[in-house]
């Protein structure tokens, strides 16, 4: 699991955590947020 606050590489994006939800994980960046299915981060090697 990924703590709310940790900076990762995913989905072609750098971020923070900014909240796991049952679905997805919401990430921010400065002042976009998007969110990442749990589905497609499962997919891929996220870089701490």
């Amino acid at each position: 699991m990924l703590p709310d606050g940790e900076p990762v590489e995913a989905v072609g994006d750098r971020g923070v955590v900014e909240q796991v939800g049952s679905i997805g994980t919401e990430l921010r960046d400065g002042d976009r947020t998007w969110s990442a299915p749990h589905v497609r981060l499962a997919e891929e090697v996220i870089k701490r």
